[in-house]
Order: structure tokens, then sequence, then C-alpha cells
């Protein structure tokens, strides 16, 4: 008879202990982030946003985590409905963060170097954006500190609306 152990994935057992280890707990003390759920290989995560008038206090996000510690992807989630978040919802503000968060691209991933759907065919961003590019010996938190960033931008401007 197995163990519940045994029926945890190696990429899941990994996810766990990322969520349990130094860099995301003190995240969640600094409160940059607060973990919502966990239902493999999913996880909801909502960011902390700064205050702007008609913005939410965060921003959360739904992961997939298949093949973890390679990047996983993610999309803007809306917690009261466990469904994507509506557009005229999704962070607004200059260039960066309008690229970074472009429904015109996809609605189910972020147009970030961290995202593994954003990093298919982009090649260049290895050189270009190579702080911010994918580490599979990191964890988690490089994707969260990216996205906490850009939502704290003196750019950023609120939700779209």
């Amino acid at each position: 008879m197995s163990t519940q152990a045994e029926a945890i994935s190696a990429s899941e057992r990994l996810l766990r202990a990322d969520l349990d280890g130094a860099e995301f707990t003190a995240g969640i003390d600094r409160g940059y982030w607060q973990p919502i759920s966990l239902q493999w290989p999913h996880a909801v995560i909502a960011v902390a946003a700064a205050p702007r008038p008609g913005g939410p206090a965060s921003y959360a996000l739904r992961f997939d985590f298949c093949g973890y510690p390679s990047a996983p992807t993610a999309q803007l989630w809306d917690i009261s409905t466990d469904g994507p978040l509506s557009v005229t919802m999704w962070p607004g503000g200059g260039p960066r963060l309008m690229a970074a968060f472009n429904p015109s691209w996809k609605i189910d991933a972020l147009y970030i170097p961290t995202d593994r759907v954003a990093l298919e065919g982009h090649d260049g961003w290895i050189t270009r954006y190579a702080c911010h590019i994918w580490d599979s010996t990191g964890d988690l938190t490089q994707y969260l500190r990216l996205v906490h960033g850009l939502v704290n931008d003196h750019s950023y401007t609120g939700a779209r609306g």
C-alpha cells in the first residue's frame, strides 16, 4: 500500500518545500504575497499592490507548476469567482506594465521572462533580461518578486477600469 508521501510527485514535493522555505515565507512576512490555495499542479497566490484609487490591495495569480522547477506559468485570477480576472480589473500603468499584463497577447499567461509560456520563442530574452530569466535552481519567488515589483512601480495606476 502506498503512502501519501509516495503519491506526491517530485515536482510537487519541491514546490511544497519552497512554499515552506525562507524566501517565500520572508515575502509573506513582508506583506509582499500571500498563499491562497494549492491543488496540485495549481496554486493561487495573491501579490500585494501599491495603493491606488480604485485599485485592489492585491492581484491573485493562478500558477501552473507542471514540471517544476522548470518555469511555471500564471494568469491573473479572480478569487471570488474562481476564474480568470476580468481584463477591466487587470493592472494598468506605464508601458512596462501594459506589456507584462497584455490581454492582447494572452489572457492565460503574463508576458514576463519568468513565465514558461512567454519564454517560448523569446530566446533573445536570455541576454536582454538576464536578471529576470527563470532560473530552475531558484524558486517561485523569482516570479513573485517580478510581479510584485510591477504592481508596486511608480507607473502602476491601479485597475484598468
